[in-house]
């Protein structure tokens, strides 16, 4: 299932990079105050990883080592200020930043596997944990729309604030 969320704000990028010039705290605290409306779904996401290895090879691996703690903590929120290849500029991402975790979300999902080892892996994740996205995309419409809503909040925060010291230099 594909799901693009609905949201775009304009300018809002280009305006947090123009603060950076202006006061570049006053930009990092909008950035991050960006970051805090996506906590809900990243904070869901992260719940749907499992506490333990979901296959016994990647306990022990090397690269693809299973830590619980460490691919939830490598779901997280990212904001961008400059646009990317499309043009566009991504004002909040979602992003699986730990390798064990991604292959863990995704496997599957361009292939059932190449190789017989491979075919394998993907049919046990999937009898286990579900098809690909096994976690990030898991509920998004419920969990996009709440951050959506939060992002709004935040938009709208940073107007005022922005507004206030324009209007008093």
């Amino acid at each position: 299932m594909s799901f693009t969320p609905s949201l775009e704000f304009r300018g809002v990028a280009a305006s947090i990079r123009e603060l950076g010039q202006i006061d570049p705290q006053l930009a990092k605290a909008a950035k991050a105050r960006i970051k805090e409306a996506a906590n809900p779904m990243v904070n869901t996401i992260r719940g749907f990883i499992p506490a333990s290895s979901p296959m016994s090879g990647m306990a022990r691996g090397q690269r693809l080592r299973w830590s619980s703690a460490r691919v939830k903590s490598g779901v997280t929120a990212r904001t961008a200020t400059k646009a990317g290849r499309s043009g566009n500029i991504p004002l909040l991402s979602i992003v699986q930043r730990n390798a064990a975790g991604s292959m863990w979300d995704m496997a599957g999902k361009s292939s059932g596997g190449v190789t017989p080892a491979g075919r394998n892996m993907v049919k046990v994740l999937t009898e286990r944990n579900g098809g690909p996205s096994r976690s990030m995309w898991r509920d998004s419409e419920r969990l996009i729309a709440i951050t959506e809503e939060n992002l709004r909040i935040a938009v709208t925060d940073l107007e005022a604030v922005m507004n206030n010291r324009l209007g008093r230099q």
